[in-house]
């Protein structure tokens, strides 16, 4: 091991492989806690994003981990991120004091430039943090556990991609989100839906929805009620999901399988906008 005495000690990796990524990450706390993070990776996307957004999901979890634990586990205040992406560690100086369009920042030919919205959301997560953080070069493929292990999690993270790396695309035109009304029984139920839940209301096993639909494109921004079960189709507040939908004997939309989540408006821009905020 590497690690930095007293410190938080971050290990993160990205996988790629057919354009599908994922990442890894492995935590030391300085009482000798370990913790291991994996999530669904994304697709149409590319190695240094992956370890890019490693780096992302590390702080964010140390965030939540912060008002969970409190203070003895964080009385250092500091933390380390142990990357093996050369292209992160060299340009995590530049990223956070110089220009992101300087050379570093893009390949020679300028295929990463896109990954300026990732080093943003990067320096914008640290400072959220109040933390002091720095970013480390290690060894790959060196033995070094936290490393090793990073690289595992990385792996099954890719195997579970199931969304899409818009951050790929930061010039894409964005439609603004219209808000209108339909009732329930316009709506074709032979097709996917990606929906925004906007609040949902527990009953007994069940629960309805408030959902804005953003696909297909003939019911874009529609307001929607939609029911679920809650033990089997469990919807969060604020994030997209893409479902199929169908009607019960009540004639009410209910949810009939959920497809996949895509998480929250933040990393599916291109899907939704509200007022431009």
């Amino acid at each position: 091991m590497n690690d930095i005495p007293n410190a938080i000690n971050i290990y993160t990796d990205g996988s790629w492989k057919k354009k599908s990524g994922g990442i890894g990450i492995v935590i030391y706390y300085p009482d000798g806690t370990k913790k291991e993070y994996v999530v669904p990776g994304f697709q149409e996307t590319t190695i240094n994003a992956m370890e890019l957004r490693a780096c992302i999901e590390s702080i964010k979890v140390l965030q939540r981990e912060r008002k969970e634990f409190g203070s003895t586990v964080f009385l250092q205040n500091y933390a380390c991120i142990h990357s093996d992406s050369k292209y992160v560690v060299d340009t995590f100086m530049n990223a956070v004091y110089g220009d992101l369009t300087k050379r570093g920042a893009t390949t020679k030919e300028g295929d990463d430039y896109a990954n300026v919205l990732l080093w943003k959301t990067l320096i914008r997560e640290i400072r959220k943090s109040g933390m002091k953080i720095e970013i480390r070069k290690t060894k790959a493929h060196s033995g070094i556990e936290g490393n090793v292990i990073a690289d595992k999690l990385a792996k099954i993270s890719r195997g579970r991609a199931n969304r899409k790396d818009f951050s790929r695309s930061p010039n894409r035109t964005r439609r603004p989100l219209k808000i209108k009304e339909i009732k329930v029984n316009e709506v074709k139920t032979k097709q996917i839906f990606t929906i925004y839940i906007i609040n949902t209301l527990p009953r007994i096993n069940l629960y309805n929805a408030g959902v804005q639909i953003l696909r297909p494109q003939k019911y874009f921004g529609a307001k929607v009620k939609i029911r679920g079960e809650i033990k089997t189709q469990t919807l969060h507040i604020g994030h997209i999901y893409q479902l199929k939908l169908k009607y019960d004997e009540f004639n009410k939309l209910v949810v009939d399988k959920v497809i996949s989540e895509l998480g929250r408006p933040s990393d599916n821009k291109h899907l939704i906008s509200i007022n431009g905020k």
